[in-house]
């Protein structure tokens, strides 16, 4: 670029050059570009105080009685069933069917019963009591199908127990028994 000298009075009306009161000569205001990019985001500010807290919902209704408790006791291969499933610590219901579920046949005759206080006999296997139930179950069932005995006894009071009565050989037998109660 070449620089030019201009000496004051040679500009002429509407030229692109002006001379302000310093002395400066100055071009002609350029048109606006167009508008950059947006540049990069501010951070989020704190965040406000927490409203109130509403008015609490209408109530729906009472709750209601308990649902029935499942109770159950298992037992391995080569241990005889022999515990007190249950103890009543105030007056019970038995609801329901009482189950069993033999998990390994035993492979010989063995059974199962549910019984209201038994006591403890010979070798600490339960004995007594009544049956709760009528029949018993068959401990060398098929493995993994409930059966299902209905209850003949069904009031319990304060201080029974349930145990678990067995008859016959549980060499290999594995199994649980349920009692649901209320």
């Amino acid at each position: 670029m070449v620089p030019a000298v201009i000496a004051v009075g040679e500009i002429s009306v509407g030229s692109p050059l002006t001379i302000d009161a310093e002395g400066v000569i100055r071009g002609a205001a350029a048109t606006t570009g167009p508008t950059g990019p947006t540049g990069p985001r501010a951070a989020t500010g704190l965040t406000g105080p927490t409203g109130a807290i509403g008015p609490t919902g209408p109530t729906i209704g009472a709750t209601g009685a308990a649902g029935p408790s499942p109770v159950t006791q298992s037992w391995l291969a080569g241990a005889t069933p022999r515990a007190t499933i249950f103890i009543a610590r105030v007056a019970t219901t038995i609801v329901g069917p009482i189950l069993m579920r033999p998990d390994f046949a035993n492979g010989s005759p063995a059974a199962v019963s549910v019984y209201k206080n038994p006591t403890w006999g010979p070798s600490g296997v339960l004995t007594g009591g009544s049956p709760v139930h009528g029949g018993s179950f068959d401990a060398n069932g098929v493995a993994g199908v409930t059966q299902s005995l209905t209850p003949t006894t069904i009031a319990l009071a304060a201080g029974d127990t349930l145990g678990l009565v067995p008859t016959g050989t549980f060499a290999a037998s594995v199994g649980n028994v349920t009692v649901y109660l209320q």
